[in-house]
């Protein structure tokens, strides 16, 4: 009878050691391949622009800026690999040639890319 209960208390603990291998394990691979984010960029030039899809069938637009000043960057907001190339300033008239829901892609001078269109005022 003794041996039956240590035999009994030896596969319990078996049992309860290899639920919680099979936990930690589990617990230790990710469901989903893990996003790598994208390395860092030193060199501006070597940003992807998002650029427009396929050219507007109508004129460029213009507006004003009415921000202080305003970011210009690579892609709408909400992508992750937007990020800042230049500014524009408050008064300066730009060329916008598309637009993505409140985004606009503009031309100033040689700067080219998206800012917010709540800080831009259309021109006639």
């Amino acid at each position: 009878m003794k041996k039956t209960i240590t035999l009994l208390i030896l596969l319990i603990l078996l049992a309860v050691a290899a639920v919680f291998s099979l936990a930690c394990f589990a617990g230790a691979m990710p469901a989903t391949p893990p996003k790598t984010a994208p390395p860092p960029v030193e060199d501006p030039a070597a940003l992807t622009i998002y650029a427009p899809l396929a050219a507007s069938p109508t004129p460029p637009a213009a507006c004003a800026v009415t921000a202080e000043s305003l970011n210009v960057r690579t892609a709408p907001e909400g992508v992750e690999s937007s990020r800042v190339l230049a500014w524009v300033y408050a008064g300066e008239v730009v060329t916008i040639t598309e637009t993505r829901g409140a985004w606009l892609f503009i031309r100033a001078g040689s700067v080219e890319g998206w800012i917010n269109s709540k800080f831009c005022r259309k021109e006639k």
